[in-house]
């Protein structure tokens, strides 16, 4: 066989195996924007397209998605894990959540008990010390059973303290459980593993890349950040394990300092982020944990109600997309204010057109983006939907003193939804994610000052000059978002 012969037959065999990913795109359920991308880069870039979609974009998942449910099933079955349903009664809740919260619960809980709302109370934690000062803490005090899970945990001086703490609980009796994603923990030192599992820590890690059933594929993260402790006490939000999401704000390092919300949780919730948990690690071990089951507090009839708590996880295992549902609605619910806080602003269209309609009914709409970003690239994207959204009178924010990495979105004065999930592509279809919606009135209002204090340190995006240099910033911006759909 010549060359040319070879050519010929190796072209063939590249467009065929992009006309069969193409295929797949059509029969995935990912967005018509990500699909018609996919399907341009391999008919027109094929030796681009093909080793981009196994990395990135092939959604093999569909395999796992079946064998997740068949293990919820099995687990669900055998586990004596106690989950809690008593869902406190739309009647019986303070007036000023009622319509908010029966609209929530009747929409999340057909996912399943993970999503009752519960009576919990909660903290918010307002940056890396008083996260990990509370965690830490709450550690310290264990005595039945530890569950940590991370899409991040880091080798440095943060890192090295929570190890401590883990083993010393570990090899005092205490069963510790630890789940790290591959990918966000994958240059996590082999010592640091190897200690933790000398001192009788369970640790696992969340599909591993580095295994060639799904060819080194990097999708469908756990991006999840979340600790509970006896039982009794949770944390979920936006921080990871390492010295920068603890770093402190000053005056010689301004751009070091990292902005990020965390919650601790205690009471009815706790159980739904345990299960959370449980439901993770039986996904990526195929181990059931039998913890010991507690009581469930339950409140006396003069007792003052504490905030209403519904945990909500999403995944690319979700026969529904909760991801997309859950901010389509929290949109939709707002009738005077909706302020979101994100680090990445990739939005699916449903959710630029829920923004713009949202607009139009007269919300007070902000937008809270970083000014400056670890990741230029989806900064140009984000900046670009920006300038979009602010034409249509919603105000977009660049948070200047550092790095802002929470995800908020408050609406009117009932509704806080804080949590793990960026508004991104990436973390509504691909990440294992989870959201807590907090139906409190007096929280609404923590969070309402704290992002407000966050506002007075951001400058506004206004209208751009009619510039060279303006005009190839947006340029610049609309190139990137050709790209956005696969981000």
């Amino acid at each position: 066989m010549n060359g040319d012969n070879l050519f010929f037959w190796f072209t063939a065999c590249v467009y065929a195996v992009a006309l069969f990913n193409c295929y797949k795109v059509i029969g995935s359920r990912m967005n018509s924007g990500s699909a018609i991308a996919w399907i341009l880069l391999h008919l027109t870039m094929p030796f681009i397209g093909i080793p981009l979609f196994i990395l990135l974009g092939d959604f093999r998942i569909r395999g796992y998605v079946k064998r997740h449910r068949k293990r919820t099933q099995k687990l669900a079955a055998e586990s004596k894990h106690f989950l809690p349903t008593l869902v406190p009664d739309p009647a019986d809740v303070p007036s000023s959540i009622r319509r908010s919260y029966s609209s929530f619960k009747q929409v999340f809980e057909h996912f399943g008990p993970v999503f009752y709302p519960q009576y919990s109370n909660i903290d918010l934690l307002m940056d890396g010390h008083q996260t990990f000062d509370a965690i830490f803490d709450a550690i310290k005090k264990a005595d039945k059973y530890i569950l940590v899970q991370y899409y991040i945990v880091r080798s440095d001086r943060m890192g090295i303290e929570l190890k401590k703490l883990l083993i010393e609980k570990a090899r005092s009796g205490v069963p510790v459980y630890m789940l790290l994603d591959d990918m966000g923990s994958f240059w996590l030192s082999k010592n640091y593993v190897s200690d933790l599992k000398n001192a009788g820590v369970h640790l696992a890690r969340f599909l591993p890349i580095a295994n060639f059933k799904r060819f080194f594929q990097v999708n469908f993260r756990n991006h999840r950040k979340l600790v509970v402790v006896d039982g009794h006490v949770a944390f979920t939000g936006g921080l990871n394990v390492g010295e920068e999401y603890a770093a402190s704000r000053s005056k010689k390092s301004m751009k070091r300092y990292w902005r990020d919300t965390h919650i601790k949780v205690s009471g009815g919730a706790t159980y739904q982020f345990e299960e959370v948990f449980l439901d993770d690690w039986y996904f990526a071990t195929n181990q059931k944990i039998n913890l010991p089951d507690q009581d469930f507090p339950l409140l006396g009839e003069n007792e003052a109600k504490p905030p209403v708590v519904q945990v909500i996880p999403t995944g690319p295992t979700d026969e529904s997309l909760i991801s997309i549902l859950l901010i389509i609605h929290l949109i939709n619910s707002a009738k005077e204010r909706l302020w979101i806080a994100t680090p990445y602003f990739v939005p699916d269209p449903a959710i630029v057109r829920a923004l713009e309609l949202a607009a139009f009914r007269g919300v007070d709409i902000k937008i809270m983006l970083p000014q400056e970003s670890d990741n230029r690239f989806v900064h140009w994207v984000s900046i670009s939907f920006a300038e979009q959204l602010r034409a249509r009178n919603i105000e977009v924010l660049l948070y200047q003193p550092g790095f802002t990495h929470q995800k908020i979105i408050l609406v009117d004065q009932v509704i806080s939804c804080i949590g793990t999930m960026n508004l991104d592509n990436r973390a509504m279809y691909l990440n294992f994610e989870t959201m807590a919606v907090i139906h409190s009135e007096s929280f609404a209002l923590q969070v309402k000052e704290m992002l407000e204090a966050d506002f007075l340190a951001c400058r506004f995006i206004k209208r751009t000059p009619n510039t060279l240099k303006s005009k190839l910033f947006i340029l610049r911006g609309n190139f990137a978002r050709l790209l956005s759909p696969m981000l």
